[in-house]
């Protein structure tokens, strides 16, 4: 199984930077894109989507 924080929704924090950054849905079990303000970082978030798909995907879950 994926780390548990795969699991986490997609966290934009407080400030205010506009980052385009990739998290994994665990719902259609791809990673996608979503607006990262820059601070307070969760750990479902990654700069690139093979990152995150190496980290969350590929568990089992068709790619």
């Amino acid at each position: 199984a994926p780390p548990a924080f795969c699991l986490e929704p997609p966290y934009t924090g407080p400030c205010r930077a506009s980052m385009r950054m990739f998290f994994y849905n665990a719902n259609s079990g791809h990673c996608e894109t979503f607006v990262y303000g820059g601070c307070r970082r969760k750990k479902n978030s990654f700069l690139k989507e093979e990152e995150c798909m190496r980290v969350c995907g590929g568990h089992g879950h068709s790619a």
